[in-house]
């Protein structure tokens, strides 16, 4: 364990600062804490130096078969620096295995809106070096024609498990929430009065807990795997609102950019350099009639 790596964590326990950009959170709220990490050992830390407010923030993050990249959301990684990733502990303050990690390795979606929407709210790390080790696993993702129903059961993972009243998040053990997906037209038009604008198919909504709607999430960790009842990686926790459904990054509408993401990226940029020089063409045309 390198001496960056012992300096950064001292630093983020004793700050414990957390996540807070607009909508975008997401803590494991009164979660269940797993029993054994082998069980779970897909499952990665994030900690990272938020550039725009100065403060080590936490985020979550999944190794995915079968190319073992590295998935979480767009926001825990754009603008970051001194990321470390966490792996083969239930603790993120005791991991078994520690690794830094640039922006080189991370590619976030080419069509990532930001806030307030988070559509696109995808990025993948690659060229990450993993042991072959029982602590170090990977999660299936669901299959391309599946579906999310209303009212599936999921589980939502995270490193926290509470707020303090400065907002800052409680780090524990790894936690789960069992929930149940929400209708997304409902859930759309709740977010619509707030002027986030949902889009099916790269969304999904997952319902509060109970009849007091207690939140599955809040600040802390966004990235975090969303499982099917079948254990598959249907998800990753992007963002909340108060009193309604908190939003899902939906894999489905991802598997290619997940799969193959720098030759994704290039032929994204390719095909928009194309369509653009067509236009300037038409446009010169025009100008010269």
């Amino acid at each position: 364990m390198n001496l960056f790596f012992i300096l950064f964590l001292l630093l983020f326990i004793s700050t414990e600062y957390s996540e807070f950009h607009g909508t975008v959170v997401s803590q494991i709220t009164n979660g269940t804490s797993v029993d054994e990490i082998e069980a779970f050992n897909f499952i990665s830390g994030m900690i990272y130096l938020d550039t725009s407010t100065n403060m080590q923030s936490v985020c979550g993050a999944s190794i995915v078969s079968p190319n073992k990249y590295i998935v979480t959301c767009a926001h825990c990684v754009e603008h970051r620096e001194l990321i470390t990733l966490y792996f083969g502990s239930k603790n993120i303050c005791n991991p078994y295995y520690a690794l830094n990690i640039t922006q080189a390795n991370i590619i976030i979606h080419p069509e990532y809106s930001g806030h307030p929407n988070h559509l696109n709210d995808i990025a993948v790390i690659v060229g990450i070096p993993l042991p072959t080790d029982p602590k170090f696993g990977q999660i299936e993702l669901v299959k391309r024609n599946y579906v999310p129903k209303k009212m599936n059961k999921v589980t939502l993972f995270g490193y926290t498990g509470g707020l303090r009243p400065d907002y800052s998040p409680i780090l524990t053990d790894l936690n789960y929430v069992s929930a149940t997906i929400a209708d997304f037209s409902a859930c759309q038009r709740s977010y619509s009065t707030k002027n986030v604008f949902l889009v099916e198919g790269l969304q999904f909504c997952v319902n509060l807990r109970g009849k007091y709607n207690q939140s599955n999430v809040n600040y802390g960790d966004s990235g975090g795997a969303v499982l099917t009842k079948d254990r598959h990686l249907l998800g990753l926790i992007s963002q909340r609102l108060d009193g309604i459904p908190e939003v899902m990054t939906n894999i489905m509408g991802y598997f290619d950019f997940i799969e193959h993401p720098r030759a994704f990226v290039m032929q994204y940029y390719q095909q928009h350099n194309q369509q653009n020089n067509q236009q300037n063409n038409q446009q010169a045309y025009f100008n010269f009639l």
